[in-house]
Parts: C-alpha cells; structure tokens; sequence
C-alpha cells in the first residue's frame, strides 16, 4: 500500500507543478469540492436463519439497518476526482451468532455490527476518456462475480485496498490491472496479500462479451491459499423473434500453484490425503429463454437452466478456491456451501439448477430449484462418501416503489440428504427468511 501513496503524492504534485498559481488552484479545488455529489443509502433488515444442527441451537432472529453516506467531488482539471463513503450496520435485534462473536446459543446471521470507511479512493482520468487510475479503499466487481466481488447481499459487504488501472486499449476491447493489499471481509475484519488481478474483456460482437481473466493471489497468513486462477467466461443472447431471446453464460477456470503455494505450511491434512497443490476447475453453464409479453398484469417471463462444477480434493490437490466471490448469488441462498470460497469444500460439488420469472403489477417473483451433487471423495474422510449433498428451494418476490426505494421478500429452503447428515457431511436442513426495504439516492 505504502507503493500505492507514492503514486497518488506524484500525481498531486503533478498538478501542483502544472498549475499557474496557488491562489487559483485553491480555487479550482474547492469548485471540485463543493459542485460533488451526496450519495446515501438506507437498507432494513429482518432476516430469520432456522438450521436444524447437532447443536440444537436456538433459531437466529436478526433486524438491523445499514447506512452508507458518501460524497464524490466534481472533477478538478477534468482528470482528478475522489469518493469517500462512509458504513455502518446497527442492529436492534441481535438473536444471532457469527464466527468470532455474537451469541453461540443462536443459528448464524452473518452481520456483526459496526461502523469503517467502506470507500475512500482518488480517481485519475485520461484526457480522451480512455482510462481511469483508481487508488484506495474500492468495492471490485468482475463479470458475474463468481470470483471477484462485493459480496452485497450482507449488510456489511466486502470492499479492497487496491490500485486499479482501467484501459479502453482499442475499440470494443477493455483491459484491467489491479494490484489489491488488502480484504475488508463481511466480519468488519481483515487480511494482507499481495493480489495480481488481470481482466480483458471484448464487446465487439452484437450482443455478446468474452472476457479473459487471471488472478494471482499471494496470502500474508493463509498460504494455504495461495494459487494463481485463469479463466474465460462468454455470455450473450440470440434473439429468435421480436419478443423471444435466449441468453446464455459459459464459465471455465482452472487453478494452479502461485507464491509460497507448495510449502509444508501451505500443506493441511483431510482424512488420509495431505493436500498439497492447486490444481482443480470450475465450469459454468446455464440457458435461459425470455418473453416479453403482451398481457393485461403480465409483462416478461422467464425460464432457464444450469449447471456448475467446483472440482474438490484429488489426491493431493487441493479443491478449488472461489476466491472472493458473491457466493451467496450461486449454489443456493442458505448458503451451505460457503466453504467454497476458501479451498476447503473437500468433496467438491455438482449444482443443478432450473429457474423460472415473471414480471407482473410492476413486481417480480423468481423461483430456483438447486439439486446438489458431490464432485469426488476423499479417503479416510465422512467414510469416503460420494452421493447427493441435497436439495434447495428458493423464492424471491421484489417490487420497486420508484426509483429510489425498494422492497423485497426472499426465502430458502434447504433439505439435506440423509445419507450425507449420516456420514458427517456438513449439510444442514435449513429455513431462512428475508424481508427488507432499500432506499437509496
């Protein structure tokens, strides 16, 4: 980080050299100051988390309201502007656990409270608008964020202490290099690394993106992992008739050994096997059909299906890691399957899905089946067991009010195999139900 104000003290005294005087400088700078933008978000939550453990925990009732307040300053010189946003999560019931705090009579709710800086950054712009330099405390978002994202659905969320470059290097094509020290994580905690992210993305087919993308991460305290991931996602949508499309999104990864990856401290030891490299894969796949429909309360529908595979252990490879990710987004919304991001779901998985919306009296309601699959086994561990993890129902009803507030009520329902809750697998039968109200200007 210490490389990161290096740059940005170059840049302002940079500006301070190009500018004719002070007294007119400080003019310019406070016009950028004070012709900024407010930014403010409110977001209540009532969230109920009811898992069915050996622990026979008591079922975790959780109402809390996040706020961010924020301020973007106008451009000084048409090339230097900066963003502060401030966070903080209050909650007024608090029946609930999270690692490292909260009640340990209670189910999870993963939504310690409290306040930080959630975002601080200076952005550098070209002149020609090709480009953008951003410094600081920043939320990273790539493709579908299943590797790299802001985790939102928590009240918490997830932002980086990273230098970002942004390049529109020729038409249709964007480059991006980013060079993250530091995790801000959903526990209001944090951890050091040394991250090398890399995203190229093209646009120039009608209706369609490929991007291409590597991330190499070296962990301070977790070099178990460190690892180096390089992928390609493509995603798009044919149209067939005037109301009728068909989308599609195609992801595969493969992770390898990066930094200190391959040291005795980096090994960890699950049943019989000694895990020592990366070298495991995702891949993606799902199709949906869209209609726009020409009906009295009904005006767009949708039905689709997927399919994901995160290879687990092998031998003494390690299981994939899905680094930073919005997991919640993926493998069902009881998130069972969190352990995912992290490298430590040993028996891997294999989720199906089929989903199906609809937009109707200005709301809209998603309803997802996930049956879940392990991906292998692993000697000496949950004895060898390679079957079904289980089954989960998903529900999602959203209306907006305008454009400024939104509600929603959201619902999972998670039914674990017997088999698996038999032989030790971590899988849980679980119920957890959302309702909350966003504002937001």
């Amino acid at each position: 980080m210490k490389g990161m104000v290096k740059v940005m003290l170059i840049c302002l005294a940079l500006v301070f050299g190009a500018t004719v005087s002070k007294a007119a400088f400080l003019d310019d700078f406070t016009n950028a100051l004070t012709n900024g933008k407010p930014t403010f978000e409110m977001r209540w939550s009532f969230e109920v988390s009811d898992l069915n453990d050996d622990a026979d925990r008591s079922k975790a009732v959780g109402f809390n309201v996040r706020t961010r307040l924020g301020y973007r300053t106008a451009k000084l010189y048409d090339i230097f502007s900066a963003y502060i946003q401030l966070h903080n999560v209050t909650n007024i019931t608090e029946n609930f656990s999270w690692t490292g705090g909260g009640d340990a009579s209670y189910d999870v709710i993963a939504d310690p409270d409290g306040s930080r800086v959630h975002q601080a950054y200076l952005d550098i712009s070209c002149p020609d608008g090709r480009g953008v330099f951003r410094i600081g405390k920043q939320e990273i978002l790539f493709d579908d964020v299943r590797l790299i994202g802001n985790i939102d659905w928590r009240q918490n969320g997830q932002s980086f202490d990273a230098a970002k470059l942004n390049l529109k290097l020729i038409e249709n094509v964007n480059f991006d290099a980013v060079y993250v020290s530091r995790v801000n994580d959903i526990l209001l905690e944090h951890s050091d690394l040394r991250g090398y992210w890399f995203h190229l993305a093209y646009t120039g087919f009608e209706n369609h993106k490929v991007s291409l993308f590597a991330y190499l991460n070296d962990f301070e305290d977790a070099d178990y992992r460190d690892s180096a991931t390089y992928g390609v996602r493509a995603f798009g949508k044919v149209p067939f008739q005037e109301n009728v499309a068909l989308r599609y999104d195609l992801t595969i990864a493969y992770q390898t050994d990066f930094a200190d990856d391959g040291d005795a401290k980096s090994y960890r030891t699950v049943g019989s096997e000694t895990l020592k490299e990366h070298g495991a894969m995702l891949f993606n796949i799902s199709v949906a059909t869209d209609w726009k429909l020409d009906l009295p309360y009904i005006q767009m529908g949708s039905i689709g299906f997927g399919y994901q595979m995160i290879e687990g252990a092998d031998g003494s490879d390690k299981p994939f890691d899905t680094l930073f990710s919005t997991a919640h987004k993926w493998n069902g919304w009881a998130d069972q399957f969190l352990a995912t991001n992290g490298g430590a779901l040993y028996l891997g998985l294999e989720d199906y899905w089929i989903e199906a919306s609809v937009k109707f009296l200005g709301m809209s309601f998603k309803a997802v089946y996930h049956y879940f699959d392990t991906e292998t086994s692993v000697d000496g561990l949950y004895n060898g067991y390679n079957d079904e993890y289980g089954q989960e129902l998903d529900l999602l009803l959203v209306k907006s009010f305008n454009k400024n507030i939104k509600g929603l009520i959201k619902a999972a329902f998670f039914d674990a195999e017997n088999d698996a809750e038999e032989n030790g697998v971590p899988v849980e039968d679980e119920v957890v139900f959302w309702t909350r109200l966003m504002i937001k200007f």
